[in-house]
């Protein structure tokens, strides 16, 4: 079992200190400024902590999914948030912050299945938190990435993992990463037709890349924005050759 434990503590204004450790020895501290115009600033700052060390720097490695980790958070809003989630589907009716989805969205994706406790404890704390200090400015609700061969580091959208889980019957949604990794894990660049490129830029803004896993039968349509590569959208291939 992976632990990580956080602790969520204000500095000023909306800027918020993360303290963390990763199981008994490893600590570190997250410096939370969030600049979006949000409700509860500390929740977000905490659950955006989360996901960048879960997901962006991957203390646990990139294959970590929600089997076999626990989170001990400060907030009890983010257990609550995932007390209405099923089948990866948060119920808007019953949760009682919705504008905290967007920001929670990667527990019940990535991290489905994982076990949470919420506790304030500080003892646990170090001096040596100290040698591992970071920035992160929080805008927006940070991506999820993925890092793919070829590709590199991989934007993910919300929309591209809903597609790929709709054409899936049957999957737990705690196994729903780990296939969509193995999809994107072996994936080729497709030169696409002039047609094809007028229908995707219709769609996506722009023409976009097709990339697929010719064994899976998987399709997923990569934009090049200024940062990273997104993923927008994921489709079925009729043909193991396009």
């Amino acid at each position: 079992m992976n632990l990580l434990t956080t602790l969520c503590t204000r500095i000023e204004d909306n800027s918020f200190e993360v303290m963390w450790r990763n199981g008994s020895k490893k600590q570190g501290i997250m410096r939370i400024n969030v600049v979006a115009n949000v409700n509860d600033p500390e929740v977000i700052a905490e659950l955006s902590a989360l996901q960048w060390l879960l997901g962006h720097r991957s203390i646990f490695g990139p294959t970590q999914t929600g089997k076999g980790l626990k989170l001990t958070v400060t907030s009890g809003a983010i257990k609550k948030l995932l007390k209405n989630v099923r089948n990866g589907v948060p119920d808007k009716s019953a949760i009682t912050k919705p504008h905290l989805i967007p920001y929670g969205r990667f527990l019940w994706h990535r991290f489905s299945g994982l076990e949470i406790d919420v506790s304030k404890d500080a003892s646990w704390l170090l001096p040596r938190a100290q040698n591992d200090i970071e920035t992160v400015e929080i805008r927006e609700p940070l991506s999820e990435v993925i890092e793919i061969p070829n590709l590199g580091l991989v934007e993910v959208t919300d929309h591209a993992i809903t597609q790929y889980a709709s054409r899936l019957a049957n999957v737990d949604q705690p196994d729903l990463w780990r296939l969509f990794r193995q999809a994107v894990a072996r994936l080729r660049r497709v030169d696409l037709s002039e047609e094809q490129v007028m229908q995707k830029a219709a769609k996506h803004g722009e023409a976009g890349e097709l990339w697929v896993n010719d064994a899976l039968r998987w399709g997923f349509v990569v934009i090049r924005t200024e940062f990273l590569p997104k993923i927008v959208t994921a489709h079925a291939i009729k043909m193991t050759r396009v």
